[in-house]
């Protein structure tokens, strides 16, 4: 979890020109809700390749 210091200086609230989506991952990173809807979670897939 980030410090407060952090999460005050990141909160979109003192960037208006900031986008949701960006809002959105921004948060989920910090464990923050500063959207809505939220990010809850994630998935990523690795491409697997024959050789």
């Amino acid at each position: 979890m980030p410090s407060t210091r952090l999460l005050e200086k990141l909160d979109p609230d003192r960037y208006p020109n900031m986008s949701m989506t960006f809002a959105a991952i921004l948060g989920y990173v910090c464990g923050e809700q500063w959207t809505q809807p939220v990010i809850l979670g994630s998935a990523h897939e690795t491409e697997k390749t024959a050789r």
